[in-house]
């Protein structure tokens, strides 16, 4: 065959060129008018006629994913995420801007390609996987989604609930395994023992229902058999130690009225397997406060220590054992100061009325406040003098417990 002239080599070149304007213009029309029918289809044709057409791609899907049409969007995504289509290189920046837009409309594998390259903290990608967790429930997507929530700080930009919690239990629900041992040590602190606590009875169904979806999954890791005999063996745990508990529980009743008793022998007991029993007596607090005002001293700081126990945090009684030390009775009031020291952390507002009965005639109560005070250490620095000054008083025990305190606090300072 004769070599092409170079007239004829310009007039094929005019020829080709107008062949593949026209060939884009009209496949781009042809996408367009079938916008409200199979649209991903359409230009996936479009994308194969024009590879296989020497066309760059790009050039038809760029206008139309400009138009806000997810599924073109999803192909500029992937064009800049391999280089190819007619793009310049790989950008993965420009691929998650595209695949992010494409997600956001509900293009399903645009969402997955998106949260692949966003990092975890970014509030597109915990977009993406609610979209994901709307239409396709997996205890992995809720997993990663209670993952993106929780290393998120608060912004107005996630939903006003706080969603963190609901994913993780979401993703247990389904049987997936680290949002299963990430659940159980958070909620009911069980990954690395089984101790009992007030949310034991909540804690029994909700783990047994986990246990029930990871052992369904049939987890193909190396790993599946070992944990769900690790879930098993913590469920039998803590089916125990809840068996356990609702016995003790049936006894609460009895053991809270016998703290009135009148018999001293059984009033000791009561509160001994009340202190015992922690958080979950906090039915007994109301007899508990009563057996607090007893006159005998030893009695009624033993029902202080248990309420302590019961109510460690003060949430429930601190502010009544506060009010203990204005009671017009002696013995009510020592016994107020005598408490408010097993709070003194999360009582600052007690300094006040424990230093005006440093005061008090009563060499009894005027010395229990004293100790209490030392409980604060150089809070209570302005104390000091009256405390000193409680030496001069010709009560023995009194004088132990002033130097006591004011060693403490003077140490402290």
């Amino acid at each position: 065959m004769a070599l092409l002239g170079m007239g004829d080599f310009v007039i094929w070149i005019t020829i080709l060129f107008f062949i593949y304007v026209a060939t884009s213009f009209l496949l781009g029309r042809w996408i367009k008018s079938t916008r409200l029918g199979n649209v991903s289809a359409s230009i996936t044709f479009a994308v194969m006629v024009a590879y296989f057409g020497l066309i760059n791609p790009i050039l038809i899907v760029k206008p139309l994913a400009d138009e806000n049409i997810a599924a073109a969007q999803y192909w500029m995504g992937y064009f800049h995420e391999t280089g190819t289509g007619g793009t310049t290189g790989k950008n993965e920046k420009a691929a998650r801007e595209w695949y992010s837009k494409a997600g956001k409309q509900g293009h399903i594998n645009a969402a997955h390609a998106a949260i692949r390259l966003l990092p975890l903290k970014n509030y597109d990608r915990i977009a993406l996987l609610k979209l994901l967790a709307a239409n396709e429930p997996d205890g992995g997507i809720y997993y990663d989604l209670w993952q993106s929530t929780f290393f998120m700080p608060y912004s107005s930009n996630l939903e006003q609930e706080n969603d963190t919690d609901k994913w993780l239990t979401l993703a247990a629900e389904y049987g997936n395994r680290d949002a299963i041992l990430r659940a159980m040590n958070k909620k009911y602190s069980l990954e690395s023992s089984c101790r009992l606590s007030p949310k034991s009875y909540e804690a029994l169904p909700e783990f047994e229902k986990w246990v029930s979806a990871y052992e369904k999954t049939r987890d193909k890791s190396n790993f599946y058999e070992k944990e769900l005999l690790f879930f098993k063996e913590k469920l039998t745990c803590l089916a125990k130690k809840v068996a356990e508990a609702k016995t003790q529980d049936k006894q609460l009743a009895k053991h809270t009225q016998d703290l009135l008793s009148t018999d001293f022998q059984t009033q000791v007991n009561a509160l001994t397997t009340i202190k015992q029993m922690g958080p979950r007596a906090i039915a007994a607090i109301p007899n508990l406060l009563k057996v607090a005002q007893s006159r005998n001293s030893s009695t009624a700081w033993h029902a202080l220590t248990a309420i302590n126990k019961v109510d460690p945090q003060g949430e429930i009684v601190a502010e009544k054992i506060v009010a203990m030390l204005s009671h017009r009775a002696p013995h009510i009031r020592e016994n107020g100061a005598y408490g408010v020291a097993l709070y003194a952390d999360v009582l600052p507002n007690a300094i006040a009325p424990l230093d005006k009965l440093l005061e008090d005639p009563n060499n009894n109560v005027a010395g229990r406040a004293a100790l209490a005070l030392s409980e604060y250490g150089k809070l209570a620095n302005t104390s000091l003098e009256k405390i000193d000054a409680l030496k001069k008083r010709r009560d023995g025990r009194l004088n132990s417990y002033a130097r006591q305190a004011y060693n403490k606090i003077k140490n402290e300072r």
